[in-house]
C-alpha cells in the first residue's frame, strides 16, 4: 500500500483507520482549537451529574472537513495514547440551529462511551445505537439542555432522506424507527417527572457567533486531500478536466490512488463535475484519456469502488467506451453468431465462450456497445420474423448454442414472444411509444406515463406503510423499555432470576421469537455484565 501523506499527528493514534477518509483537521490549527473548546464545555455539562466518574482530560476532541452532517466516537481501547475520541464535521456544525441542538449529538456520542464503559465489548449494536438515543435525553436534562431540542435535531438530520425513512441503516438501525423511539421517551418521561425544566438558558446568538468564528478560521484550515494536492482545490470542470485526467491517470499507474478514501474521493469529484456539466461532449483529447483511465482501471479487475469510477467515466464519456482487447475478440464473435447462417457455426463461436469467461465480461455491458438482437419496432415488424428464431430452434437440440443464448444474450426458454409482432391486444391512439406489447399478448405501460403511475402506487404504499409502522414502533419501544428495566433490577438483585425470564419470555415472544435460536444466558451476560451494580432505571444508564 502507498504511503499515506500524514496531515495530523493524532491521525497516527489508530492503526487500522483511514485517517486521510476522515478528512481530519490538523489538531493544532485554530478550527480545532476552537471547536475543542466547545466540545469540552459541553461534554463538562453533559456530564455534570457523573463528577469524579469521568476525567475531561481522558478525551479528545476532533473535527473533520466533512460535507455530511456526522459525529463519531472512538474508544479509548482503540487509540493508541487511551485516549476516547469524540469528533464532529464541520457540516454538522453549521447544520445545528443551536448549541442545545448540537449537545443532543455530543450526548448521543457519549452513550457510545457509557455502553462502552458497561460492556467492554467494543462492538457497537442497533441496541447501542437506540440506547444512545435516549442516553442523550437523560444528558441534556443533567447539563440543562433542552431535550427536545434533540427531537428536532434528530427529526431533521435522520428523516432529510425522506424516500429512505424505513430503509434499515445496518448498526444504525431504521431511522424512522429511532425518531419514534426518541419521542416516545420524552413523552414518557413527562408522564413520569412532569414538564421538562431548563436550568440554563443558551443564547441562540452566542452559538450563531460560535458558527461565525469556526466558518472564518475553517476557510483557512480546511483539509486537504491527497487529490486536492495533485490536482488542485479547485472543482473540475471542463477547462482543467485535460489535465486533472493526465494527473489522475499517473497517479493511478503508480499505485497512489488505492486507498479506499482516496478512490472515493475522486468518485465524489467525478459526481460533482458530471452534475455541473450534463451536456459536456469531449473533445477527442479528453475521450482519448477517460478511455486510457477505463481500460486501466478494467485491467485491474476493479472491486465495487473502483466500477464506480469507471460508470462516472463512462457518464463524462458521454458514449460508450472503444473495446479493445478480449473485449474487441468477444463482441466481434457475437456478431458472427447473430449472422450465423448454420447450427455447426454457430456451436463453434458458442463452444470458445464458457460460462467462466463469459462472466467476465458481463459487467461491463453498459459501457461497451456490445451487438444484440435488436426488436424492430412494432410497426416495422409486423408479419417478420424475429431476428433471434432460428438460433432458439437450433438450441433444441443444442446445449452449446443454448447456454451461449443464455448467457451472452439472455435468451432462454422463458423469452418467448410470437413468431412476429402481430398484437393481440389493440394498441391505444396515439399511445404506441408509450406502451410495449409483453410476452403474453398484453401491453404494458412504459415511458413517462409509467413513471408516473409507479409514482404515485409508491407513494401510496408507502403512506401505509409508515402508518402501520409508526404504530409497530410505539408498540416496540413500550415492551423494549420493560424489558431494560428489568434488566437493570435483574442486575442490582431487586428481581429474581424466574421473574426477569418470565419478562424476556414475554418480550421475544411480542416480536415473533426474532432470537429465538440463540443462546439467551449468553446475550445477557453480553448486556449486561456484573460490574453494573447501582444503576437506577434505564433512562440514566
Amino acid at each position: 500500500m502507498p504511503k499515506i501523506t500524514k496531515f495530523s499527528k493524532t491521525q497516527e493514534i489508530l492503526d487500522t483507520n483511514d485517517w486521510e477518509g476522515l478528512r481530519l483537521i490538523n489538531e493544532k490549527s485554530k478550527t480545532t482549537k476552537l471547536v475543542a473548546d466547545k466540545l469540552s464545555k459541553i461534554v463538562k455539562r453533559l456530564l455534570s451529574k457523573s463528577e469524579g466518574q469521568y476525567n475531561i482530560d481522558d478525551f479528545e476532541f476532533l473535527v473533520t472537513d466533512e460535507k455530511d452532517t456526522n459525529a463519531f466516537y472512538i474508544s479509548d481501547s482503540k487509540t493508541k495514547n487511551n485516549k476516547h475520541i469524540i469528533s464532529v464535521s464541520s457540516e454538522l456544525i453549521n447544520f445545528c440551529n443551536n448549541e442545545d441542538e448540537f449537545a443532543g449529538i455530543i450526548g448521543h456520542e457519549l452513550g457510545h462511551f457509557v455502553y462502552d464503559k458497561l460492556s467492554k465489548s467494543g462492538q457497537n449494536t442497533v441496541f447501542q445505537e437506540r440506547g444512545s438515543d435516549l442516553h442523550s435525553v437523560d444528558l441534556l436534562i443533567d447539563g440543562g439542555y433542552d431535550p427536545l431540542a434533540y427531537e428536532n435535531i434528530a427529526g431533521r438530520l435522520f428523516l432529510r432522506n425522506r424516500g429512505n425513512i424505513l430503509e434499515s441503516l445496518g448498526v444504525h438501525g431504521s431511522s424512522f424507527a429511532r425518531v419514534e423511539d426518541i419521542r416516545s421517551y420524552l413523552t414518557y418521561l413527562k408522564k413520569e417527572k412532569g414538564e421538562f425544566q431548563q436550568s440554563n438558558k443558551f443564547d441562540a446568538s452566542n452559538w450563531k457567533l460560535f458558527q461565525k468564528q469556526f466558518n472564518e478560521s475553517f476557510t483557512s484550515d480546511k483539509f486537504q486531500s491527497y487529490l486536492d494536492q495533485k490536482i488542485g482545490n479547485s472543482d473540475l470542470n471542463p477547462e482543467n478536466l485535460g489535465n486533472s485526467l493526465k494527473i489522475i491517470f499517473e497517479e493511478m499507474k503508480s499505485g497512489n490512488i488505492e486507498i479506499s478514501s482516496r478512490v472515493l474521493d475522486l468518485k465524489s469529484k467525478l459526481d460533482l463535475f458530471h452534475e455541473n456539466n450534463r451536456d459536456y461532449n469531449p473533445n477527442k483529447e479528453i475521450a482519448d484519456k477517460l478511455q486510457n483511465i477505463a481500460e486501466f482501471i478494467i485491467n485491474k479487475n476493479p472491486d465495487k469502488q473502483l466500477f464506480e469510477v469507471l460508470d462516472r467515466l463512462y457518464w463524462i464519456n458521454n458514449k460508450s467506451f472503444s473495446l479493445f482487447g478480449e473485449f474487441l475478440e468477444i463482441a466481434d464473435d457475437m456478431q458472427k453468431f447473430i449472422d450465423a447462417k448454420n447450427i455447426t457455426y454457430a456451436e463453434n463461436i458458442a463452444k470458445k465462450w464458457d460460462s467462466l469467461k463469459i462472466s467476465k465480461f458481463q459487467p461491463y455491458n453498459r459501457i461497451f456497445d456490445f451487438p444484440s438482437f435488436i426488436m424492430p419496432r412494432e410497426e416495422e415488424a409486423i408479419g417478420k420474423e424475429l431476428p433471434y428464431k432460428k438460433h432458439k430452434e437450433w438450441s433444441n437440440n443444442n446445449q452449446e448454442i443454448k447456454r451461449f443464448l443464455k448467457n451472452i444474450f439472455r435468451i432462454t426458454d422463458d423469452t418467448y414472444l410470437n413468431d412476429n409482432y402481430l398484437t393481440q391486444t389493440k394498441w391505444p391512439d396515439n399511445k404506441s411509444y408509450n406502451y410495449v406489447l409483453g410476452d403474453d399478448g398484453n401491453i404494458f405501460l412504459t415511458g413517462q406515463e409509467s413513471i408516473v403511475y409507479r409514482n404515485k402506487e409508491s407513494e401510496k404504499s408507502s403512506i401505509l406503510s409508515n402508518q402501520k409502522k409508526s404504530k409497530e414502533n410505539h408498540i416496540r419501544f413500550t415492551n423494549q423499555l420493560d424489558l431494560l428495566n428489568a434488566l437493570v433490577d435483574f442486575d442490582n438483585g431487586n428481581k429474581s432470576a424466574a421473574d426477569f425470564w418470565k419478562v424476556y419470555n414475554s418480550y421475544y415472544e411480542k416480536i415473533n421469537n426474532q432470537i429465538i435460536n440463540m443462546n439467551k444466558k449468553i446475550i445477557i451476560w453480553l448486556l449486561i455484565p456484573k460490574h453494573m451494580i447501582n444503576l437506577p432505571k434505564y433512562q440514566n444508564l
